[in-house]
């Protein structure tokens, strides 16, 4: 539940924010969805820029953005679940957004369990042909012009 303390939002691109954003990724994808640790952490970790929330002092929320030739990947965003229902994600989103933006990206993709699509919609993103399985979770392609 979330305390009476304003959350906090930031950006980061160092080695504790990494290891802050993991616990929770591994927490959410790895321990609740059962996603194993191996797809979940990968090497664009080390160069994505991560967005943190916290409730006071306790981390709750994460995801993070790429940028490569005006194309941003959004990804890994994970709130914990006594967190959800609170538009964290969308605030999350909207953060990493305006990151990429910054580093010049025209555009957003993103590829989310089939059942965010409405979640998804709802920011501005729309369904584009593709979807794959991944450790037994359907994810579907979505896409936003950044203007």
């Amino acid at each position: 539940m979330i305390s009476a303390m304003e959350l906090r939002y930031r950006l980061v691109e160092d080695e504790d924010g990494l290891v802050v954003a993991t616990r929770i990724r591994v927490a959410v994808f790895v321990e609740e969805q059962g996603i194993p640790r191996e797809l979940e952490l990968d090497e664009l970790d080390a160069v994505a820029t991560h967005a943190l929330v916290y409730d006071g002092e306790t981390p709750i929320a994460t995801g993070r953005v790429t940028v490569d030739d005006g194309r941003a990947t959004i990804a890994r965003i994970a709130v914990l679940p006594d967190h959800r229902g609170h538009g964290i994600g969308a605030r999350i989103v909207g953060m990493l957004e305006e990151r990429a933006r910054q580093h010049s990206a025209t555009v957003a993709e993103l590829s989310p369990h089939y059942y965010l699509e409405d979640f998804y919609a709802g920011l501005g993103y729309r369904r584009v042909a593709g979807e794959e399985w991944v450790a037994g979770h359907r994810l579907i392609k979505m896409r936003k012009e950044l203007l």
